[in-house]
C-alpha cells in the first residue's frame, strides 16, 4: 500500500512541476511592465513600432514617450492641415506638422481626458495594429553612415471604442522614420499619408 501512494505523491510532484511551468494564456504574466517593453526598443526598429502598438492599446503615455524621439515630427497630409494643423512657428499660418510637446499633449488627452473641449471623452479602449513590412521592404537612408535611418511603411487601423459602445475607426498609410538615438530605436518622423 505504501508503495502505492509513493507513486502517487511523486505522479502528484511530478504534475505540479508540470504545471507550473505552464504558461496560462488566460492571465498573461502580470510581472511584465512597461519598463520590459522599453528594454526590446533596442534590438530593432520593428521592435519599437511594436511597442508603439502596445502604448496605444495599453493607453500608456509613458510608454508612448519612449517610442519617440526628442526632435520627433509628425507630419500631416496636405488634405488635412488647414483644419488640424497647428501655427508651429507663430507666422498665424497652420502648419502641415508639430513636433513631440504637441504629439505628447494629443495622446495625454487621447488616452486620459478626452479631447480638449470636452466634446469627446476618453476611450474605453484604444486598439492599434500596424501592418509592419518584413525588412526587405524598409527603405535606407544613410546607407554608409554610422547611423542608419529607416523608413518603414505601414497599413494601419484604429479603433477607439467608447463607453457607449460606439468607435471610431481610422484606417490608412504611414510612413515612420526611425534613428537610433540614446541606443534605442525612436521615431524622429512619422508621415500619414493615407490619401496619397
Amino acid at each position: 500500500m505504501s508503495l502505492v501512494i509513493r507513486k502517487c505523491k511523486l505522479f502528484i510532484i511530478a504534475v505540479l512541476f508540470f504545471l507550473a511551468s505552464c504558461a496560462n494564456p488566460f492571465n498573461p504574466d502580470s510581472a511584465q511592465t512597461s519598463n520590459d517593453v522599453a528594454q526590446t526598443v533596442v534590438s530593432t526598429p520593428e521592435a519599437t513600432l511594436l511597442q508603439l502598438e502596445n502604448a496605444y492599446n495599453r493607453q500608456d503615455i509613458e510608454l508612448y514617450k519612449e517610442c519617440l524621439s526628442d526632435s520627433f515630427h509628425f507630419i500631416l497630409i496636405n488634405s488635412e492641415y488647414s483644419e488640424i494643423g497647428v501655427d508651429m512657428n507663430n507666422d498665424g499660418i497652420k502648419d502641415n506638422w508639430w513636433g513631440f510637446e504637441q504629439e505628447v499633449n494629443y495622446h495625454e488627452n487621447l488616452f486620459t481626458s478626452g479631447s480638449s473641449d470636452g466634446l469627446i471623452p476618453t476611450p474605453v479602449s484604444v486598439n492599434l495594429n500596424l501592418q509592419i513590412p518584413p525588412k526587405s521592404l524598409w527603405e535606407q537612408e544613410n546607407e554608409t553612415g554610422e547611423n542608419p535611418v529607416y523608413i518603414i511603411p505601414c497599413n494601419f487601423d484604429l479603433v477607439l471604442t467608447y463607453s457607449d459602445f460606439q468607435d471610431i475607426n481610422a484606417y490608412g498609410y504611414s510612413r515612420f522614420w526611425l534613428i537610433l538615438e540614446d541606443d534605442m530605436w525612436k521615431i524622429y518622423r512619422w508621415q500619414d499619408e493615407s490619401n496619397i
